[in-house]
């Protein structure tokens, strides 16, 4: 971790690494400043944050539906096969496993404001989307699974005899600042894909 490192890390875009991943990066970084490049440590680090993302399945579900046993059934499953094991059994697939771990902290963050309406959960939520694009910009579809969310099973859209009006329309509203940083996400993206 230098200040070379993290220049590297926040601002090269062209090479054989294609996306831009600064905290994957800074992740790798100081996993070396710890470990060296012995792969061992390194590869405990990943199956900890496994470890920690099922957990935080499992929270989230838990929060969701307030049944244990079908949430811990799910989590276990997940546990058990990830979605991409590659992820889990290679060191240098950290990007997966940190970018999963900002997507479910912010659906945890989400569904606390969807819930309950208090704005600091909507700017945990907001900020932790923006620290999930720093480790993979794969995660740009969460706005759309936050949009789905507040259709079923928040019921944040109420149908009535005008239509779906000011409420809808307070809904899309609130998704705009993750989809603009979806869409810088997207740009820095395609631009990093040049190299």
């Amino acid at each position: 971790v230098t200040a070379k490192g993290l220049s590297f890390a926040f601002f090269k875009l062209h090479g054989t690494e294609t996306y831009w991943h600064p905290l994957t990066w800074v992740s790798h970084m100081i996993d070396c400043e710890l470990f060296g490049t012995n792969p061992g440590p390194h590869h405990i680090v990943n199956v900890i944050f496994h470890i920690l993302n099922v957990g935080l399945l499992f929270t989230w579900l838990i929060r969701m539906t307030d049944r244990l046993w079908p949430s811990a059934v799910a989590s276990m499953l997940f546990a058990f096969h990830p979605i991409q094991v590659d992820t889990v059994a290679w060191v240098a697939e950290r990007k997966n496993l940190l970018s999963g771990t900002f997507w479910m902290l912010a659906l945890i963050s989400y569904t606390e404001y969807a819930k309950g309406n208090k704005r600091k959960y909507y700017l945990g939520a907001l900020g932790l989307f923006a620290l999930g694009l720093l480790c993979k910009p794969a995660i740009v579809t969460l706005p759309c699974v936050f949009l789905l969310l507040d259709y079923w099973p928040f019921n944040r859209f109420r149908f009535g005899a005008s239509g779906l009006g000011k409420a809808a329309a307070k809904i899309v509203l609130e998704k705009v600042p993750f989809f603009a940083l979806s869409l810088a996400s997207s740009l820095v993206t395609i631009e990093a894909h040049k190299g």
